[in-house]
């Protein structure tokens, strides 16, 4: 008689992903529900984003479980020296990033972030991250700022 064991990692994913999307789903029912008098809302709302992304969570969630449930756990991987310190380094621009959007706004904190980010992810080249970089801050800043006409942002110096 043969059981489907499935991976500790398969499990841990899977579970947390459906109990984040449990927690957002909840929190985007409340925002929907709620109705601050004193605030400008739009006919969306972010309680309605919110509720999408958290069904697609959810649903992703249940269909990893279910993709890797024949998986069977048989050597336990040793996370990399250099995989760890790819990890610290995201960790730390990300730091980084939160302590710049308030102090120089987020145009030029996201372009900060993104060089940081390619060279922890492995881009070497100085132009090309450098133009990389820019294009990505450019075009974040078309769809947030200009587009969805979000607010962030402009920084104490700014």
């Amino acid at each position: 008689m043969e059981r489907i064991i499935l991976n500790r990692r398969v499990w841990v994913e899977g579970l947390l992903m459906v109990v984040i999307s449990l927690v957002s789903l909840a929190e985007s029912l409340r925002l929907i529900s709620y109705e601050d008098p004193q605030m400008v809302t739009d006919l969306l709302g972010p309680g309605y984003y919110l509720l999408l992304m958290s069904i697609g969570m959810l649903i992703t969630g249940i269909v990893h479980i279910y993709h890797h449930r024949k998986e069977r756990s048989v050597v336990k991987e040793k996370s990399s020296k250099e995989m760890r310190i790819r990890l610290m380094g995201s960790f730390v621009a990300c730091v980084i990033y939160l302590i710049l959007i308030n102090t120089i706004g987020y145009s030029t904190a996201t372009f900060v972030f993104f060089i940081l980010m390619f060279r922890i992810v492995g881009i070497r080249s100085w132009p090309y991250n450098f133009v990389l970089s820019a294009l990505l801050s450019v075009v974040f800043y078309f769809v947030f700022v200009k587009f969805c006409n979000m607010v962030f942002p402009r920084g104490i110096l700014f």
